[in-house]
């Protein structure tokens, strides 16, 4: 017996546990105990053939008060310190549990290598390969070389399969009425999920149309990526539904997925096929567009003429579109200038499902574009943007650009 202020080593054997092997509690056996201060185990990773108290795992440290611990005369009965979760220990891995307490009221049973067993004649022979056990010390770990805490690892037993089931909970951002619906028609859902050796994972959703259907089967999606459904959703509380699928060759291991790390997106895509009016100073029909900001160039620079290259993708019933404004120094370019719609070359062979380079340049008969007064010069360019209208007939489905570039050219 000892007092309590200990650590035990111990080995995770790859001929048994190949894949390693999740530990649920550790048992370890009480001869006395306080009346008031608690015992606290940690488990921990084992670096340099030392615990390391710096490394203990996530979820790996238990308190136990005096009413929970168990005491006996002979070691019989022990004491569980049951981890909030499972914790992965790999295989051919040293790890070590500590005991720790502020009492020195604490005793646990040990062996010692050539006394007898507790209670009987049987003569301890050997050293049993748990691995090292320290005792207290104020410098440093002391190292026992022939004693050994008694103790017991309960590790888990998986099934072959087993499904997760989850609704969301959401409120929408406009409203604090949990009765209040929104609408989306793409998602994307992040997850983190830890891939134990032979485990696999798949996902799978239901969602609830505009009519309040829900779908009568799962479909099968990838996570952290965005995924568009076939028309637009309601979005409210236990509206969509996701079953995760774990799935292990070995009852040793599982797939460990952490739901507090699961969020979702649920965008509405904002679009329709109406450019009318963007040629205007501002406004226009269209619902989905971006504005670059305004290029201002040196005092001593001016340009001639504008284009512009991005990568686009087209898929059949959408457009994208791309405009101009252009004045010389000391003209309000949001107010006093219209844009100008710019035209569009393939630079490869255009496709509906892959991305391809456009260019884009000024119509043939290119001015400083100006119609509420004249330029003195409406050859030069000395500030501009671009707007880029995305069009589509339907919202499931929508052009996409990327790597716009916007080029001033000089004489």
């Amino acid at each position: 017996m000892a007092q309590i202020n200990l650590t035990q080593c111990f080995y995770i054997d790859k001929t048994s546990y190949p894949n390693g092997l999740f530990v649920s509690s550790i048992e370890t056996f009480f001869q006395t105990k306080d009346s008031e201060l608690p015992v606290i185990l940690k488990l921990g990773n084992v670096i340099n053939d030392e615990p390391n108290e710096s490394d203990v795992f996530n979820y790996g440290t238990v308190t136990l008060y005096p009413n929970n611990i168990n005491i006996s005369s002979d070691g019989t009965t022990g004491t569980k310190f049951t981890f909030s979760t499972p914790i992965f220990l790999s295989p051919d891995k040293t790890y070590f549990f500590s005991l720790k307490s502020n009492s020195d009221q604490y005793n646990v049973y040990t062996a010692v290598e050539g006394e007898n067993s507790f209670g009987t004649t049987n003569r301890i022979t050997s050293h049993p390969f748990t691995g090292d056990f320290f005792l207290p010390s104020l410098n440093d770990y002391n190292l026992s070389n022939d004693e050994d805490l008694k103790f017991v690892i309960n590790r888990c037993v998986f099934n072959s399969s087993g499904s997760l089931y989850l609704s969301n909970d959401y409120y929408s951002v406009d409203s604090e009425d949990p009765d209040y619906e929104s609408h989306y028609n793409e998602f994307f859902v992040h997850e983190d999920n830890d891939l134990t050796p032979l485990t696999s994972v798949k996902f799978y959703y239901k969602k609830t149309t505009n009519g309040d259907i829900l779908d009568t089967n799962y479909t099968e999606f990838t996570p952290d990526t965005n995924v568009k459904v076939s028309s637009e959703c309601k979005l409210r509380p236990d509206s969509f539904f996701m079953k995760i699928d774990l799935e292990t060759e070995n009852d040793a291991t599982t797939p460990v997925f952490d739901t507090n790390r699961l969020n979702g997106l649920f965008v509405l895509n904002q679009v329709n096929n109406d450019s009318t009016g963007e040629t205007s100073t501002f406004g226009g029909n269209a619902k989905s567009k971006y504005i670059t900001k305004m290029v201002e160039l040196l005092p001593d620079i001016d340009a001639t003429d504008l284009t512009a290259y991005a990568l686009l993708k087209l898929p059949a019933g959408s457009d994208v579109k791309v405009y101009y404004k252009a004045a010389p120094a000391g003209v309000n370019i949001v107010t006093d200038v219209s844009y100008v719609e710019m035209e569009r070359t393939p630079l490869g062979t255009p496709s509906t499902n892959s991305f391809v380079e456009y260019k884009f340049t000024t119509p043939t008969a290119f001015v400083s574009n100006d119609v509420n007064y004249a330029l003195p010069d409406q050859s030069v360019i000395s500030r501009f943007l671009f707007k880029i209208v995305l069009l589509s007939s339907n919202t499931t489905d929508l052009p996409l650009v990327k790597d716009f570039r916007g080029i001033a050219l000089l004489d």
